[in-house]
């Protein structure tokens, strides 16, 4: 017998192992408190907590009113390091998202449209872009799609002293629209040559998982990234990702 303070472990064991198992498909209900406490012989509040540890884990969700299921696995978009050369097969550059969507089988979208403003660098901006504060940036907020499902958030910053009056200054609605940075850049003669990106987890916000259709226990990933053409960086970008529908994959080159 398992001692009293494990006993929620060996329930989780048993039902992860029937879903791993294919006992339990993606979608189905899991069986009531009650049901697997009369089945384990386990009081509920064990059953609970053995449930608590599926859902922190992110195997099953509960649904106010109907019940807790196993979760549906999305279909998984890999981001890998070399998404960022320039220029797609063919010769089209498109998107590093774009290409991603793609590679994996499934069609990207902006939903809703992506909206740009120009406002004043913040001091952290401003940091990043080694400007001054209150200079003025084009600022663009996105929100990725893959299949019609939420998968990426993303803020980006562009000093208006680079884009400014020139193709690159709209990025989705002006000559580079689509193109990605990389490209709107070489439209201007800035050639980005080095791209940075610190890479965190951290649980979601109320308003990151409104925004991206996840359940309260799915962390985020978040990557903070910025181009640079010689020592001058020419964007910097916050993106947010569901943990559950993107991996990372990093190629590192050795000299």
């Amino acid at each position: 017998m398992a001692p009293e303070d494990a006993q929620h472990v060996v329930i989780a064991n048993a039902l992860k192992r029937r879903i791993e198992d294919g006992e339990l498909l993606p979608g189905s209900r899991i069986p009531s408190e009650q049901a697997l406490a009369d089945e384990f012989g386990r009081p509920r509040p064990i059953v609970r907590m053995a449930l608590n540890i599926l859902r922190s884990n992110g195997l099953i969700d509960t649904r106010p009113g109907r019940g807790t299921y196993v979760r549906e696995k999305p279909a998984v978009i890999v981001r890998r390091s070399d998404r960022y050369k320039r220029g797609a097969p063919g010769g089209l550059p498109t998107s590093p998202l774009w290409r991603d969507a793609v590679s994996a089988g499934r069609a990207p979208a902006f939903d809703p449209e992506p909206r740009t403003v120009t406002e004043r660098a913040s001091e952290q901006i401003a940091y990043r872009l080694q400007i001054e504060p209150g200079d003025p940036v084009m600022h663009t907020s996105y929100r990725w799609v893959a299949d019609g499902q939420p998968v990426q958030l993303s803020e980006s910053w562009e000093p208006m002293a680079i884009v400014g009056g020139t193709a690159a200054e709209e990025p989705e609605t002006g000559p580079g629209a689509g193109l990605g940075v990389i490209a709107r850049m070489d439209l201007i003669g800035v050639r980005i040559d080095t791209v940075w990106e610190g890479v965190r987890t951290r649980p979601s916000t109320v308003e990151e998982r409104r925004q991206l259709a996840i359940p309260e226990d799915v962390w985020v990933i978040v990557i903070q990234r910025t181009y640079t053409a010689g020592e001058m960086p020419v964007e910097t970008c916050d993106i947010v990702i569901a943990a559950d529908r993107y991996e990372l994959e990093y190629m590192i080159p050795i000299d």
